[in-house]
Parts: C-alpha cells; structure tokens; sequence
C-alpha cells in the first residue's frame, strides 16, 4: 500500500478572468523494473586455483530488494492575457527525487559461488533534486490579410545529483518563432538555443543553436476537410551540433551527432 497525495489551487484574483494562478503539489513512486532488480553482467575465467575452477574480476549482479524511487513535486503557474493578443505567462517548478536507483561498486564478494574481484549492483543510493521555471510570451498580430503568431520562451533549469551536476541538463533554452498566415499559406520559422550540457562522465558539449523552417499550403477546402501540401525543413543552416551522451573517456565521442539539414513534404 502507498500514499501518493496530490493537491492544486486554482485562483483568479478578484474575479478577473484574464489573471489565472495555478498551484499544484504532487508525491508518487516509482517501483524498480526487472531491468534492475535483475538485469546481470560480466565474464568468468577459467582459474585453477580457485576452488569453484573459475574466476572473475568484474561482474554487476541482481538486487531484488530494491526499494521504489519516491519523488516529491511542486509546480507553479501564472499567466497573464494583457489583451490586444498577448499573453505572458510563468511556470516555475521543484522536484526531489529520494532512494535514486544508481549503480554502486560493492567490493569484493562471489556471484554464483565464483569469486570476483569488484561487484556492482543497483542500489537506492541517490537522492536528486531539480528546479527552474520557464517564461512564454504569445502574441496574436493582424493586418488585413495577414496574421502573425509570434511566441518566445526562456527555461533556466538547475539540479544536483547526489550533490553533483545534472547530466544531460541544459540550463539555459531559448525558443522563438513566428507563424505567419496569408491565405492558404502558413509559414513558420522558429529557433532554438541550448546552452552547455555534460556528458555522463562530466565532460562539457558545447551550446547550440538551430533554426527550422516549415511551410504550408492548403491546396482544397471542404466541409468535411482539406487537403494540404507542407514542407518541412530542420537545421537550414546545416549546424554541426552535439547533445550530451553517455559513457566517457579517451575512446568515447565527446557528443552525440545530431542531424544536420533535413527536409520532408507530404499532403494531408
């Protein structure tokens, strides 16, 4: 049995519709899959000397007396409709992660009645905590003809593991776009930078930042649907950009390779 409760406050301060404020408060689990409590790896070597005739020097073992990782969460939000189409809003959050699963060398011991050297198995070791927020802007602009629907976000996110840096974790994101309609025609450039991430072993992969592009054109219209061409273009600049990737060491890439230029088309 478990206890997992949850809360939220909605609030419209006096009554105007226009400012909304949401708290929300959460606690789950999460219980170990087979992966951990029974996933096992290493190698055996024929030993002579040993009494079982074999011997290893590295090998991860089974726990299954893993306990489920707990988590507790805390999410604000508050948003804003300024009129004229423009709306703000700001979404900050904290999250603590108890009994984090992570691999831990044990020391010696044996493993099948095999003696070995270095024994690791998942254990509820780790505890984590995350934190940030993000900041949206979203704006409805007519003229005539034309529509504009620009938008732009900032997320800072920050965390410790096991009083240690997050891996994998950007701390700073900027996003932006602009959907432009006229007629049957949509087009949408949009951006996005992300600063520094860490690999797993705590090496640094450089900032990016990429541009996309998407166009649309709306060939039929009918009541009961359409038809619409569209092409797809990511990274038209053709960037050379990394994400954070596992493993490390002198034989490891320093990033995972993301895509360059792609494009794609289809109707709808």
């Amino acid at each position: 049995v478990t206890w997992n409760p949850r809360a939220g406050l909605v609030w419209k301060p006096g009554e105007d519709e226009n400012t909304i404020i949401k708290i929300l408060y959460g606690e789950a689990y999460l219980a170990p899959s087979p992966f951990y409590t029974s996933k096992h790896f290493g190698s055996f070597i024929s030993s002579p000397t040993a009494s079982s005739g074999y011997h290893s020097y590295f090998f991860h073992v089974p726990n299954e007396n893993l306990e489920p990782e707990k988590l507790r969460s805390v999410e604000t939000s508050v948003s804003r409709n300024f009129g004229h189409g423009l709306r703000l809003s700001l979404n900050p959050y904290y999250n603590k992660v108890r009994d984090l699963i992570q691999d831990v060398i044990t020391g010696p011991g044996t493993f099948k009645g095999v003696e070995v050297d270095s024994i690791e198995r998942a254990e509820n070791r780790g505890n984590m905590e995350t934190y940030g927020a993000t900041l949206r802007a979203d704006a409805v602009l007519r003229g005539g003809r034309w529509s504009f629907e620009p938008w732009a976000a900032y997320t800072y996110s920050e965390g410790s593991l096991a009083g240690k840096y997050i891996p994998f974790n950007s701390r700073h994101t900027v996003q932006a776009g602009v959907s432009t309609l006229h007629g049957r025609w949509v087009i949408t450039p949009k951006v996005l930078y992300r600063s520094y991430t860490r690999n797993q072993d705590g090496g640094r992969v450089p900032q990016f930042t990429v541009a996309d592009l998407y166009l649309s054109y709306t060939v039929s219209r009918l009541k009961t649907g359409g038809l619409t061409a569209y092409l797809e273009l990511k990274n038209i600049f053709d960037r050379r950009y990394y994400s954070g990737a596992y493993g490390g060491g002198s034989d490891h890439m320093a990033g995972a390779p993301q895509n360059p230029v792609e494009a794609a088309a289809g109707l709808t």
